[in-house]
């Protein structure tokens, strides 16, 4: 085959298909080439490794025999989270994966920048993740963090933190929304816990409930339209050796956070009615009494490793960090069987399959 300027003058007489193909994957890649951000199409990736594709396609398997068994009962999932400057390919190789008609949701569970807020890698997020279907994203503790000359805001956080689903956002303090999915008759509530966006300090903690973020969870978690599953990067919270390892293990750091939030998010597990204050002391009243259907688990980021805790009746699931080998995790929850299911992989190996009581 033979390669032809713009003036039809013979460049090479001896260009493969091969050769042609490659060419233009890698300028799909570097984005000198677009074909467009239509969501769910096929997508080029970079720098995923043989051995990992090979045990991401292991463990999806897996996760598809066992959802067959299930018919739409399951609600399925892939997480990649704290990627920490390690990118977002692994989203755009999961979109691809995702054409057996399951539609699982595409999760990034934050801290994607390195250590702070900054323009071109969470630019960089977003032009790579804008086309992945049934993608959901949300900010992590670093993604917020500011120390640099790029200053975090509301704005840009709910900018770069996107769904590819059908959102509605919180109104003004943050980055939280809700993201439904019909078929699979669940809702995603997506919380941004973070707060001082924007000031410059040495840390940003989890350990403030504002008014309006206890006022807005409040209102979502009374709206008893579909199941609820619950997203938050920093763990809810517990006190030291209460989250364990899959092993038993007792995970011995202090996690921290807000114990009025975990209060208000498990009374909506345990469908119960009462009050919690915020930050400033301000009684907030809830009533999820009546509620018919259920908040059925809790899935996180921030821990750089996997780790899980039964809190007031809900399960909360702790994926592995990305660093981690490109840690990412497959998942069903099993409505009916009352169980989430865990297929864990990364570069180096498929972790046995995993199913703990929701």
């Amino acid at each position: 085959m033979s390669l032809y300027d713009i003036m039809g003058s013979v460049v090479s007489s001896e260009v493969s298909s091969a050769d042609i193909k490659n060419a233009l994957l890698a300028a799909i890649a570097d984005g000198s080439v677009n074909l467009g951000n239509a969501v769910g199409a096929t997508l080029a990736y970079t720098g995923l490794s043989n051995a990992w594709i090979a045990n991401a396609q292991s463990a999806y398997a897996s996760m598809l025999a066992k959802y067959k068994t299930l018919a739409n009962g399951a609600i399925p999932f892939f997480i990649s989270t704290d990627q920490h400057g390690r990118g977002v390919e692994q989203h755009r190789w999961a979109n691809n994966a995702d054409a057996d008609g399951i539609e699982f949701a595409n999760i990034n569970l934050g801290d994607t920048v390195t250590d702070y807020f900054n323009f071109t890698e969470l630019d960089s997020m977003l032009t790579r993740t804008k086309p992945v279907k049934n993608y959901m994203s949300i900010t992590g503790n670093h993604d917020a963090l500011w120390r640099g000359t790029d200053v975090p805001s509301v704005y840009e956080l709910t900018r770069h933190f996107v769904s590819t689903r059908e959102r509605d956002v919180i109104p003004e303090v943050n980055s939280s929304y809700v993201a439904y999915d019909p078929a699979h008759d669940v809702k995603y509530i997506v919380v941004d816990t973070y707060t001082n966006v924007g000031a410059a300090q040495n840390s940003l903690g989890n350990d403030e409930l504002t008014a309006e973020l206890a006022d807005w969870l409040i209102t979502e978690l009374s709206r008893d339209d579909c199941d609820i599953v619950y997203l938050q990067h920093w763990q809810m919270y517990a006190a030291a050796s209460i989250y364990q390892k899959r092993d038993g293990t007792p995970d011995t750091n202090n996690i921290g956070g807000s114990q009025t939030l975990r209060t208000l998010v498990t009374a909506r597990r345990n469908k119960t009615s009462g009050s919690v204050n915020d930050k400033d002391g301000t009684a907030h009243s809830y009533d999820f009494a009546g509620c018919k259907h259920s908040l059925l688990c809790a899935l996180h980021g921030h821990e750089h490793d996997e780790v899980y805790a039964t809190l007031d009746n809900l399960l909360c699931y702790v994926a592995d960090w990305y660093g981690n080998n490109g840690s990412c995790v497959f998942g069903l929850i099993d409505r009916a069987g009352a169980k989430l299911w865990i297929w864990k992989f990364d570069s180096t190996q498929v972790y046995d399959a995993w199913g703990i009581d929701l």
